[in-house]
């Protein structure tokens, strides 16, 4: 059971990384490249709001928080309410 949940886990975070990762980074590197005084001086909290896609990721990060609550936290009896996470 453990060996499928792993494989669950991987499957999650691959499919994230695969549809957000590649495209922030190469956003970020842009941002670091082309106005390094807002890279550097905005805080990274304010600056990754402007990113185009920003709303989509913080859905996607909403979605793998929500599969580790709901199907990894109870397997591995973490507790997750020392870190107050609404779901």
């Amino acid at each position: 059971m453990l060996y499928d949940l792993t494989n669950e886990i991987i499957k999650v975070l691959n499919d994230f990384l695969t549809q957000y990762q590649s495209n922030y980074r190469r956003w970020y590197t842009y941002i670091e490249k082309t106005d390094e005084a807002k890279f550097y001086l905005t805080p990274i909290g304010e600056l990754q709001k402007e990113y185009m896609y920003y709303d989509d990721l913080c859905i996607g990060f909403k979605k793998v928080n929500e599969f580790f609550v709901n199907s990894i936290a109870s397997e591995f009896e973490i507790d997750i309410n020392k870190w107050s996470i609404e779901v």
